[in-house]
């Protein structure tokens, strides 16, 4: 660019037409190349469920977390969110979600021009739920059972015993293989006619610099090699799951993780960045940020402290008859 500039000035233009050259030299950037890694779109004639917004991990999937992401569909539905894995948008479009337990759903989106914060809050009606008096009294034990155990035949993990029990199950109750009657258990427990979510929404104008900072951090971090479940070796309790989305020109990316401290930290790094971006830093921590620490350290001065001497007290003497 600069030279570009030099080459300008030594032609004989007038002042206008430099600078409309100018302005079209700025807007003549090199596209953003991406690391390898990451997943290629589907090819449009097999997509048949657009509601699975995993789709190119369709097939890499247990059945387990198959089931679990299909229903994903409900929560980006309630917050107007598109499906990034089927197709490429006209603008790269990265999607972080944070959510967990007893935490208000946020989703932050970045694209070349804004960062959007959209957070939620559970309505009343789908806090209410589930409600199993739409379930008979088998239905409901059902439900129990494949919440716990689905898919029943899995045979990994599992003691002889339980296997046992669960081969029994599946042959007095077949359906209990179906995945699409656990779908429609779980749809009538969870029948609803509110949204599940009211949420409000933050847009945030950002430039070019700083959207290329992000990318380049998410770029750095070792994301586009991750893989879509980054397990925790020692899981904590209750604590904030998070995903991070990206949808570009030519593939698309996703990383499942929750705050442990096996973590990535590169990784999580970059998430905090644009969580800061967002102006929540101050809600959400994945990674240390030393602007954020207000606690200087100082020498603590600790007095002796005199102790009272204990003495045994003294035991009585036996008498002799």
């Amino acid at each position: 660019m600069y030279i570009s500039i030099r080459i300008l000035r030594l032609l004989n233009l007038s002042r206008w037409t430099k600078v409309i050259l100018l302005v079209a030299l700025a807007g003549c950037k090199n596209p953003v190349s991406y690391p390898p890694g990451g997943y290629p779109y589907p090819d449009p004639a097999t997509v048949k469920d657009t509601n699975f917004y995993y789709y190119p991990l369709k097939n890499k999937l247990s059945r387990r977390d198959s089931f679990r992401c299909s229903s994903d569909s409900c929560y980006f539905h309630a917050f107007h969110e598109p499906n990034l894995s089927i197709h490429a948008l006209p603008t790269a479009y990265f999607r972080l979600t944070y959510g967990g337990p007893l935490r208000s759903p946020i989703i932050i989106t970045l694209t070349p021009y804004e960062i959007v914060v959209k957070k939620g809050q559970l309505t009343e009606e789908y806090v209410s739920l589930p409600d199993t008096n739409r379930l008979s009294v088998i239905e409901r034990r059902h439900l129990r059972l494949l919440d716990r155990y689905y898919p029943i035949d899995e045979k990994q993990h599992r003691p002889v015993w339980k296997l046992h029990y669960l081969d029994s199950m599946g042959h007095i109750y077949p359906q209990l293989y179906d995945p699409a009657y656990y779908a429609g258990l779980q749809g009538r427990a969870y029948a609803h006619t509110a949204p599940i979510y009211s949420f409000t929404v933050k847009q945030i104008k950002i430039s070019q610099l700083t959207y290329d900072s992000l990318v380049n951090h998410i770029n750095a971090s070792g994301y586009w090699q991750l893989p879509y479940a980054v397990e925790c070796k020692d899981p904590p309790f209750d604590v904030p799951g998070f995903s991070m989305e990206a949808n570009t020109p030519d593939k698309y990316n996703c990383v499942n993780t929750s705050l442990c401290d096996d973590s990535p930290p590169r990784y999580m790094s970059a998430c905090q960045e644009l969580i800061r971006q967002a102006g929540l830093g101050k809600e959400i921590h994945l990674a240390w940020d030393p602007k954020m620490d207000t606690v200087k350290s100082k020498s603590i001065i600790v007095q002796d402290v005199q102790l009272e001497e204990v003495k045994e007290p003294k035991k009585p003497k036996r008498q002799h008859h």
